[in-house]
């Protein structure tokens, strides 16, 4: 992996999964056709800069990896499940020991995306085997979160698969 800044302030999403895919951004900007910055709700409150622009939806950058014969698996920091009235409940049957022991060692072992919250809004960064690949321009190793205001939330580990044969 190297590291590549993010050409605009919304666009850690894509910069992210090229840093991980190896490809240059705006290659894979231009495969996904838009760069996240269309404004779409004028008063959509937000960080500056972010404010109701479309931005990035996961599912555009796992048909990407598909297309690729790349999976794309998240692996939960904290699994809850949430019923109709909104209730939340543990979603794994794991300690919160072993259930932290499980993340950290997906992020240590595996590469792909690391989503999470920044210092003022969501965040999302590469990252290869423990190491941090973060679009703001930073490198450095997964235990230097708090360091870097960063909480990870879910591991988007990125895997090649066996695509079917085409069928004649």
């Amino acid at each position: 992996m190297r590291l590549q800044r993010k050409p605009e302030r919304w666009q850690c999403v894509p910069t992210s999964f090229a840093i991980a895919l190896d490809m240059p951004v705006k290659a894979l900007l231009d495969e996904l056709g838009h760069d996240g910055g269309e404004v779409l709700w004028q008063e959509a409150p937000g960080p500056a800069g972010l404010e109701g622009r479309r931005g990035f939806h996961i599912q555009e950058l796992i048909d990407l990896c598909l297309k690729r014969g790349l999976a794309v698996t998240p692996i939960e920091f904290c699994p809850m499940l949430r019923d109709v009235r909104g209730r939340t409940y543990a979603g794994h049957h794991l300690s919160d020991h072993d259930q932290t022991n499980r993340f950290y060692d997906m992020l240590c072992t595996t590469r792909g995306v690391l989503e999470g919250q920044g210092a003022h809004s969501g965040h999302m960064v590469a990252y290869d085997r423990g190491h941090i690949y973060d679009p703001d321009g930073y490198e450095y190793a997964w235990f230097d979160f708090d360091l870097r205001g960063f909480q990870p939330l879910c591991v988007w580990r990125i895997d090649a698969i066996l695509l079917p044969k085409e069928r004649s």
